[in-house]
């Protein structure tokens, strides 16, 4: 196979509209994994964000991003609280999402601690 022809071939297996189709389904696709930080999957989806719209201004994808970043967070109560809170900028997103993270996790502790034992 001569140059020209394999720098053809490499063009249209990794050309743009190739290559968006398969950031799409990446985040199409994407869940957050049970150990996986919700930092993690920000920094992902802010990636794969960026290789699927690289022309689109920042503040555009910020929006577009903040849909995605809440559909894949795995937990729809978590999602629901976050989506309630209307976050405008991924990075809203995130921080709604943290602070309700852990809100649910003090108080699922402090259920545990709080609650008698019972002794027979």
């Amino acid at each position: 196979m001569g140059f020209d022809k394999l720098t053809a071939l490499l063009r249209s297996r990794y050309s743009g509209s190739r290559q968006a189709d398969k950031y799409r389904s990446e985040l199409r696709l994407r869940r957050r994994q049970p150990v996986e930080t919700l930092s993690a999957l920000y920094q992902d989806v802010r990636r794969l964000i960026a290789l699927l719209h690289p022309s689109l201004p920042q503040d555009a994808r910020d929006k577009v991003a903040v849909d995605y970043f809440v559909d894949v967070l795995g937990d729809p109560n978590l999602a629901l609280k976050v989506r309630e809170r209307y976050p405008g900028l991924l990075d809203d997103a995130l921080h709604a999402a943290l602070k309700l993270e852990a809100w649910t996790k003090d108080a699922n502790e402090r259920r545990v601690v709080e609650t008698p034992s019972v002794s027979g």
